[in-house]
């Protein structure tokens, strides 16, 4: 069985076009249909059934495109391994991360990743919508929350806990809150509100405590409300990964200390395959690492 023929079937079925196809493959179209039917004929099965307006794989057609594709991709991570034996790995990573914790976190990880392996290009898609990572071609994402899709496999990172925080100077000029109902004498920056306020409901000394609160400012986007924070606003609920550098560095300061939102999930995924090319296990298992660092790898 020819190599040529099983790559030229899977470009065939990767363009849904002979005639793109042949074009891509420097190959009369008329070479590329001989491949394939020596290619149905070595097997003895159709593989693919052509009409005047589209491609359609058989059932056979459509397992054996899965599995060829995979062996395909797994040959050419080993040639990529043996011809950088002796310098690095290459090729790209695709990612996809809420656009919040995409902007937060990540741009230091995969600088620092790229310095160390910098024949791997890395592409990145923040986005708050849930990317269908098969059907998009993404190799790894992060994702809070419970996952619905059996189909990836994952690893959990941690928790994501969210902690109220304010800047110093206005808690200086308004008070520090002592309850969670003096929140209501102050300016809260809202996330998502629905009807000018929130309903929270916090873990605390006496278990949990539900709360509505209201605010002059709102957003759909954490990164914005931790700006209005950052510019002495008011009080905000902020996932602490967002804002624990900032607390750190003391630009912000933990209000209501021994209240939080209950912890949510947090998981790197992919798609599951018997073969991971190396590239994505490099830029997965780096990640991973940096990630524990952080605080969502410490919410446990």
């Amino acid at each position: 069985m020819h190599l040529d023929a099983i790559a030229t079937f899977v470009k065939v079925v990767q363009l849904q076009s002979f005639s793109k196809a042949a074009a891509q493959l420097g190959l009369p179209k008329s070479g590329v249909s001989r491949r394939i039917a020596k290619l149905e004929d070595e097997l003895g099965v159709r593989l693919l059934r052509r009409t005047t307006r589209a491609l359609h794989l058989t059932d056979v057609g459509a397992q054996y495109y899965e599995r060829a594709g995979l062996a395909l991709e797994a040959l050419r991570d080993a040639e990529s391994v043996a011809k950088n034996a002796q310098t690095s790995p290459s090729g790209t990573v695709r990612f996809s991360a809420p656009l919040d914790i995409g902007i937060a976190l990540l741009p230091d990880m995969v600088a620092a990743f790229t310095k160390k392996y910098p024949s791997i290009r890395v592409d990145a898609e923040f986005s708050q919508r849930r990317v269908d990572l098969v059907a998009e071609g993404i190799d790894l994402a992060l994702r809070f929350g419970k996952l619905a899709d059996s189909s990836l496999g994952a690893r959990r990172v941690g928790k994501v806990g969210s902690v109220l925080v304010a800047t110093p100077k206005y808690l200086a000029a308004h008070g520090k809150p002592k309850t969670l109902e003096d929140l209501g004498a102050h300016a809260n920056i809202l996330f998502r509100p629905k009807d000018d306020r929130c309903r929270l409901t916090f873990h605390g000394p006496s278990g949990a405590e539900t709360v509505d609160v209201s605010g002059p400012l709102g957003g759909d986007d954490f990164t914005y409300v931790r700006e209005l924070v950052l510019r002495g606003l008011g009080i905000a609920m902020m996932p602490e990964f967002l804002v624990y550098k900032d607390v750190a560095q003391k630009r912000l300061t933990r209000v209501l200390p021994d209240y939080a939102l209950q912890g949510i999930d947090f998981h790197l995924v992919q798609p599951t395959t018997r073969f991971v090319p190396q590239r994505v296990r490099l830029f997965a298992d780096f990640i991973y690492a940096e990630l524990q660092k952080t605080a969502c790898g410490k919410g446990r």
